[in-house]
């Protein structure tokens, strides 16, 4: 039995054997990304890599829900890519620019994340853009 798994071993190590390894990974990851469950998988995976496993609880017991449109309209935290899909259906964590710890507010939807990001997270700007709307319609 050690015979086979330094033989193994050895195998990974060499370029054949890596690049088995690497179809092997990327078998499954495709296969994941094939349902709703495991696209929740690999993205709790990459909320943990990047910013640490209390965010990515955190993250995974968010309601797939904008905190900003309501609860009448529902996104998915991790949608499928497909081609000519855009990912404005997807659930962003948004956070405070401001202080360097990542801390976490709540779920926004591409849409409004990108539009508070242009306002500079400014309330001034904000008001002003409130205020413009009301006056001009």
């Amino acid at each position: 039995m050690t015979y086979a798994r330094a033989r193994q071993e050895k195998y990974v190590n060499t370029e054949k054997g890596k690049a088995a390894a690497l179809r092997s990974k990327l078998n499954y990851q495709r296969k994941l990304r094939n349902t709703e469950e495991g696209r929740i998988k690999l993205k709790y995976r990459k909320v943990k890599c990047e910013h640490g496993k209390d965010v990515a609880d955190w993250w995974l017991k968010q309601e797939p829900l904008c905190y900003i449109c309501g609860k009448n309209v529902s996104y998915e935290k991790a949608p499928s890519r497909k081609k000519g899909r855009s990912n404005l259906n997807e659930l962003v964590i948004d956070h405070n620019h401001n202080i360097k710890k990542f801390i976490p507010r709540h779920l926004l939807c591409q849409r409004h994340n990108l539009g508070y990001g242009m306002f500079q997270e400014s309330i001034e700007q904000l008001q002003r853009a409130i205020e413009y709307k009301r006056r001009y319609g």
